[in-house]
């Protein structure tokens, strides 16, 4: 099959994805439904098949998300030029900061020891050099920011991206990047989880539940009522115990599980203080170096009444914590990572010109 066929074969995969994602949230809401209403009520016997059922279209869902990237994945690097031998080798990056530093070149400076706030004062200090009085626009500042991270796997798919330095090309009047190395910028910006951009940090949190369900254990889907003033509020989560944070990916999400309770309540509290101030960054987001993605609940507050549980969002992704677990929400969160996702793949579907 030429390159053509297999883009329109993808295309045709990306297409059959969404609508299995759909399906499945539709039956999902229906096995939820039945699932919530008998833990409402707890002298109703719970339906084990009803349980069972509402937990694999869970799983599915899961799994068809992180298929969904992995298939967008694939046919943006066809559309670069991507020979089809490395098609197999293409899966979901994020293009997160441990890689951008993995992949800085230097000589002079032990990689080990810098972190991200030094690497771009490197770059701004490089880019002062040939910036000087020209216009340079802000996508092409943050593709030269990320330009060995991402000719590094240009190269690992295949496609010959040569050694990127920082340049500036006076025919055009604008940094010399390579064209393949702006066609991926555009088409992966969504998913990046680094300083440049962290808008990827909601589908690595999802991401990462499906890997640790692909690989490890079961996030089992786990109801659990709120009150609030006038209110009670049900809400269904992925679970994940604290001590199986070492199955996890490095990343986000394997920080909060394996955070202590009391540690990460410092953090909500601090964070919680300086609300009025969005580039407050609590210790943990200093940590993660990707700006200010920690909210919070200005109206219902980020503990429960019975100071037993945490609530706090990452990247509008809700999040709860326990003493003993961690929970993901699987509902409403969900849909809208599942929204988001969906356009943010059509508009990647739809570039066909780069600046």
């Amino acid at each position: 099959m030429n390159t053509q066929g297999l883009i329109k074969e993808f295309e045709k995969n990306i297409s059959y994805q969404f609508e299995k994602i759909e399906i499945l949230y539709s039956a999902r809401k229906e096995t939820n439904i039945t699932y919530l209403n008998e833990t409402l009520h707890p002298t109703q016997n719970i339906d084990k098949r009803n349980a069972t059922l509402n937990q694999a279209y869970s799983d599915a869902l899961l799994n068809s998300l992180a298929s969904l990237i992995d298939y967008y994945c694939i046919l943006c690097m066809l559309k670069i030029g991507m020979p089809h031998s490395k098609i197999r080798k293409v899966q979901y990056r994020s293009i997160n900061n441990k890689f951008i530093l993995d992949k800085f070149k230097s000589t002079s400076i032990d990689k080990k020891s810098i972190n991200m706030q030094a690497f771009k004062d490197i770059y701004d200090s490089e880019f002062s050099k040939i910036h000087t009085s020209k216009n340079i626009n802000y996508r092409d500042y943050w593709t030269g920011f990320l330009g060995n991270a991402i000719s590094s796997s240009l190269n690992e798919y295949g496609v010959s991206a040569k050694e990127f330095t920082l340049a500036y090309d006076v025919y055009e009047e604008r940094l010399d990047i390579n064209a393949d190395i702006k066609k991926y910028f555009s088409y992966m910006y969504p998913f990046f989880c680094n300083m440049c951009n962290n808008s990827g940090v909601k589908h690595s949190i999802y991401i990462d539940v499906n890997n640790f369900l692909k690989h490890n254990a079961v996030p089992y889907i786990t109801p659990h009522i709120e009150s609030f003033e006038n209110e009670k509020r049900i809400y269904s989560y992925f679970e994940i115990q604290n001590e199986h944070h070492l199955l996890l990916k490095d990343g986000i999400l394997k920080d909060i599980v394996g955070t202590d309770f009391e540690k990460l309540k410092l953090n909500l509290d601090s964070k919680y203080c300086n609300s009025n101030n969005y580039d407050y960054l609590c210790e943990l987001e200093k940590t993660w170096e990707l700006g200010s993605i920690l909210t919070l609940d200005r109206i219902n507050g980020h503990i429960s009444k019975d100071n037993k549980t945490l609530y706090f969002f990452i990247d509008n992704v809700l999040i709860a914590k326990n003493h003993h677990a961690t929970l993901i929400d699987a509902d409403d969160s969900l849909l809208m990572v599942l929204k988001v996702l969906k356009r943010e793949i059509d508009n990647g579907l739809g570039y066909e010109h780069f600046d």
